[in-house]
């Protein structure tokens, strides 16, 4: 009798963490791709807008300028803590995978530097990390085919 007032409880809807449930992680995991895919392309429009002005010949030390790259730099910041957090989900979602098919124990507790230790984390922090820091331009020369060849940073950023 106690066993069944315990399992009424812990199932009824106020008393249940959305962690238990797998179908609310994974569209918790959704909502966080598209926001991970939200400011990303609003971080890649920046930086082709910043390449669009330099090749207008507008200046890369200009006010405007900096300010492009200020919003970049914090598009990049979001991107980078919100890849974290999809993460930490992720690997919530697959602990309740293993619980569900494997009768595994549930932990729900994820430590902070869990994604710390997965590659794949890591090739997503180099991939999103390169953007030009606002107060800062430099050209890069390379000599191609007998031209010479200037690229700015705001362009090789761009294009990454």
């Amino acid at each position: 009798a106690a066993v069944q007032r315990f399992s009424a409880w812990e199932n009824s809807p106020g008393n249940r963490s959305w962690k238990r449930d797998r179908d609310t992680v994974d569209i918790v995991c959704m909502k966080y791709r598209n926001y991970v895919a939200i400011t990303s392309l609003f971080g890649t429009f920046l930086a082709c807008l910043q390449h669009e002005l330099v090749v207008m010949e507008y200046d890369p030390r200009s006010q405007a300028m900096d300010m492009l790259k200020a919003l970049c730099l914090l598009s990049t910041i979001i991107t980078l803590l919100v890849t974290y957090r999809l993460y930490i989900l992720s690997e919530l979602f697959e602990r309740l995978v293993a619980h569900l098919t494997q009768l595994m124990t549930l932990d729900e507790h994820i430590p902070l530097y869990h994604p710390l230790s997965n590659s794949d984390f890591w090739m997503e922090v180099l991939i999103i990390l390169p953007v030009c820091p606002p107060f800062f331009t430099a050209e890069i020369g390379i000599i191609n085919w007998d031209n010479f060849v200037l690229y700015r940073i705001e362009t090789v950023l761009a294009m990454w």
